[in-house]
């Protein structure tokens, strides 16, 4: 058999491995990723919006999404929460949950498809709870800080990668 066509069966072959997408313990993280358009006019890149559902039967919503600084830098991820979360707010509250997660993370890729390629992820997040007064804060946080209110129940800035509006489904996990 010619060398050029045992070459191509390899790729061939081979390419479902290779194309593989990276994943972390929160799930897969696609090559094309949903959009956070935030009020000042910054875009955000979300890797999932995902529903979680735990032991006790209580459940959160979790939005995890790059930001455009390292993670390493938790005063700053601190600081970027308050202007993620009021965007992210309207999800949480029109499935009347009364907690969320918000995830900041670096997704860092070495080379792509079809070559082997790999990954590697950095991550802060937060736990939030919903007050019986409404009122958002971080659990177990001594401040007690009060996170800005939602930026309302209808406005929902999360778009897929092909430019549609994402909404609020009960029992969606995008992955």
């Amino acid at each position: 058999m010619p060398i050029r066509f045992l070459l191509t069966l390899l790729i061939v072959a081979a390419r479902p491995l290779l194309a593989q997408e990276p994943a972390s313990q929160f799930g897969p993280y696609h090559w094309h990723n949903e959009q956070l358009r935030l009020p000042s006019g910054d875009t955000l890149t979300v890797y999932r919006v995902k529903l979680w559902q735990f032991g006790d039967g209580s459940q959160a919503l979790q939005l995890e999404y790059e930001p455009p600084f390292s993670v390493s830098d938790s005063a700053r991820v601190r600081a970027e929460l308050v202007r993620v979360w009021p965007a992210f707010a309207p999800y949480v509250e029109a499935l009347h949950l009364k907690a969320a997660i918000v995830t900041a993370t670096n997704v860092t890729r070495h080379g792509a498809p079809p070559l082997p390629w790999t990954a590697t992820f950095d991550s802060y997040g937060f736990v939030l709870k919903r007050a019986p007064d409404g009122a958002w804060t971080v659990d177990k946080e001594r401040s007690g800080q009060v996170l800005p209110k939602s930026l309302g129940v209808d406005v929902f800035l999360i778009f897929e990668a092909d430019g549609k509006r994402l909404f609020p489904l009960a029992g969606r996990a995008s992955q």
